[in-house]
Formats: C-alpha cells, sequence, structure tokens
C-alpha cells in the first residue's frame, strides 16, 4: 500500500497520515458523489480539466428498447464537453476488482449507449438538482447552450464516444494491463483506472488521485480533430463576436504572455479555445472559446485560494456589466468576451490577474 504521508502544521511539527483502506462501498460512492473532482479531471486532461455533473447513482441500463433496467451503473456523470462518463466503484478488496467488473462495465457501455432515452438523462439531472446537485452552469454550460449541450450528449452516446471509469483504492497490475489495452484499442471511448490512495490520521482524512490507462498512444488515438492555434482561434472567435471580439482575443494573449504566462491551445473538431495559465504551475486562470452565439470568458474561480476568491469577485464586478453569483466562487463563472471591447475594461481585467499573479508567487 506504500508508506505514510506527512502534514506539515506552522510549528514544523509532522502528522502523519497511515494508508487506509476503504471498509465500506457505500462510503466509498458517496464520497465520489459529494465530490466528483476527486475523479482527477485535472489528470485525464492537464490542458482543459475534466468537470463533471452527477446525473445519477445507481442509473439503471436496460437490455432492451424501452426495457427495464437489468443492470445499475453505479455514477452516470457528464462532463463540460457533454460526454457521457460512466464510473464504476470497487474496493481492492472486492475480489471482483479483478475481472468481473470488466465485463459489468462493457455491459453498460454497450447497452446504454443505445438505449439511455434522452428524456431519462435528463429527468435523473432535473432530479439530482432538486437534492441540491451539481447544475450545468457550475462546468461553464450557459443557459442558452443547455439545447445544445444535450443534443450533443444525445450524439455522443449515439457515436460511442464515451468515458469508462474503473474506481478503486487501488488499481492491481492486471486490471491496470486490461486497462490499457482497452484504451489503446477503442478508437472514440476513453478507459482509465482511476486510484484514489486514501490517508487517515485521529480523524482527518487525505484522498490522492492517480489516473492509469493514459499512455501516450491512446492519447494520440483518439484526440483527433485539429489542434487550434492563434490565427484558428481568432478567425473563430471572429465569426461569432466579429473583428472586435478577435481583437480582444489576441490583445489578452499578448498581455499574458507578457507577463510570462502560458497558452494552452484547445483540441477539438468544433470551437477554438486557449486557456491562460501561470507558467511552471497548474494555476489556470481564464479560458476563451467561441460557443454558437457569443465568445465566452471563463473564469476558474474553482482554482483561486479560497481566502481570494471574495476579493477577485468584487474586483471582476467593477467592470461595468460584469455580475460574480456568490454561488459561484468556487465554480466557472462566464462572461461575454465583448464585455472587455472598453479599454479600460480591459485594462482592469488585466491588472486584476496581475495583482493575482504577483500574489501566487510570492
Amino acid at each position: 500500500m506504500g508508506g505514510n504521508i506527512y502534514f506539515l502544521h506552522e510549528a514544523d511539527k509532522l502528522t502523519a497520515f497511515a494508508p487506509t483502506l476503504f471498509d465500506n462501498e457505500e462510503r466509498f460512492q458517496t464520497l465520489i458523489a459529494r465530490n466528483p473532482d476527486i475523479l482527477a479531471g485535472d489528470q485525464i486532461n492537464p490542458d482543459n480539466p475534466r468537470r463533471w455533473v452527477l446525473i445519477a447513482r445507481e442509473m439503471g441500463v436496460p437490455a432492451e428498447q424501452d426495457g427495464l433496467a437489468q443492470w445499475s451503473l453505479d455514477h452516470l456523470f457528464l462532463d463540460q464537453d457533454a460526454i457521457p462518463t460512466l464510473v464504476e466503484v470497487k474496493r481492492s478488496t472486492d475480489t471482483r476488482l479483478r475481472r468481473e467488473v470488466v465485463g459489468q462495465m462493457l455491459d453498460y457501455a454497450a447497452n446504454g449507449a443505445i438505449y439511455w432515452p434522452l428524456e431519462t438523462l435528463q429527468k435523473c439531472y432535473e432530479a439530482q438538482l432538486e437534492c441540491g446537485g451539481t447544475s450545468l452552469s457550475d462546468i461553464g454550460v450557459a443557459p442558452e447552450e443547455e439545447t445544445d449541450f444535450w443534443q450533443r450528449v444525445k450524439d455522443n452516446l449515439r457515436n460511442g464516444k464515451i468515458r469508462l471509469l474503473f474506481v478503486a483504492d487501488i488499481i492491481p497490475p492486471e486490471l491496470q494491463r486490461i486497462i490499457e489495452f482497452l484504451n489503446g484499442q477503442m478508437s472514440q471511448a476513453e478507459v482509465l483506472g482511476i486510484e484514489i490512495r486514501f490517508f487517515a490520521s485521529e480523524g482527518h482524512s487525505v484522498f490522492v488521485p492517480g489516473v492509469y490507462g493514459r499512455t501516450g498512444e491512446a492519447i494520440q488515438s483518439k484526440q483527433g480533430g485539429r489542434i487550434w492555434d492563434e490565427e484558428s482561434v481568432l478567425a473563430d472567435i471572429a465569426k461569432v463576436s466579429g473583428p472586435a471580439g478577435a481583437e480582444i482575443g489576441r490583445s489578452l494573449i499578448r498581455a499574458f504572455e507578457q507577463m510570462g504566462c502560458y497558452v494552452w491551445w484547445g483540441r477539438g473538431k468544433s470551437h477554438g479555445s486557449y486557456t491562460i495559465g501561470i507558467k511552471g504551475t497548474k494555476n489556470y486562470m481564464f479560458s476563451v472559446y467561441a460557443n454558437a452565439r457569443y465568445t465566452t470568458v471563463q473564469l476558474y474561480f474553482a482554482y483561486f485560494p479560497e481566502d481570494k476568491r471574495l476579493e477577485m469577485k468584487h474586483r471582476f464586478e467593477q467592470i461595468p456589466g460584469i455580475r460574480i453569483p456568490a454561488e459561484r466562487l468556487a465554480k466557472y463563472p462566464g462572461i461575454d468576451l465583448l464585455q472587455l471591447k472598453e479599454p479600460l475594461s480591459f485594462d482592469l481585467f488585466v491588472s486584476i490577474f496581475k495583482d493575482y499573479i504577483a500574489d501566487i508567487m510570492k
């Protein structure tokens, strides 16, 4: 299981967290349902971290059209690109983790992709919302984009563009090999193992996720589409937000490059995008991407330190027309790129992040 990990207190005192196994599968599943970020979306796609909205736990999977559920999937999530993500959870002490779980997952994938009516998924999502679950807007899907989003969910299911996640507290070597084989052979579906290591000390817990199956060959075979660059992204923005939008997009790139930031270019077949981050770190600050109606600047509040979020909210709201809802402080609120059209608004936006970078890099 490996050794301890250590937490350093302010007084230079260490607390040892010992490796522990989950003693209860229900507890394991509940942890994932309530805290889906533990599924390592930043490791699954470091350039564009996956964000999750839970559709249902114990999602019924029929074996025929309009049939009753024959199986029960532990979790069904969607990510911000409308990719259905099937999650099956097993403790390492469960002997079914070796082989049976693979057959189960393939049954779920083969049948769910065909026999899940879109209306059923939407109803499950609405039921989750009524219980306080994550909304599509929390993962960056604007209300006016929801119709298109659900259509993409339907298309992805029909085309087999799904993600299968085997989750355990320890992924055994034989399962690792199966995952890598499947991920390398499947052209549309992504197959990964998520190992969530559990460490405990005096009533406190630490969880360390890791991803298996993301081999170089598999990444290359699935990414497909085009790799966007500055010219193509700005041309895409211009189609939606006009020459003014493209100029703002270009000016943002230049301003943040001058501050030593890094630009990650999106990859895909639809709309162009780029993400700005602090070089040498995983501190993503914002993304810019064109969609069907306007160009969004998505602010990565979820990546900001908790003690900085309220201050950042107040500063962004000094820009005319920008409001950051309080319930989005740990999420990914979006603004229209054209709200930065006025020079004073643009300069204020840049200065907010300039101060943020200086504070983070102290």
